[in-house]
């Protein structure tokens, strides 16, 4: 997986990544090289952040 671009976006009080990606894999059957948006969700966890949720889509 190769980052294209990746932009911090607060969405009211959770903070959020979006990264575009070359991402090399098998997907249904298919080996490619996609181009895939990642919708990161943060929640918080301790002292820190951790990753809750994401959603990957083509761009």
């Amino acid at each position: 997986m190769e980052t294209v671009e990746a932009t911090f976006s607060p969405e009211g009080t959770v903070p959020g990544l979006i990264a575009r990606t070359l991402t090399d894999a098998t997907i249904w059957g298919a080996r490619a090289t996609w181009r895939l948006t990642l919708r990161s969700w943060f929640e918080p966890h301790g002292d820190g952040w951790v990753i809750a949720r994401t959603v990957a889509s083509t761009w």
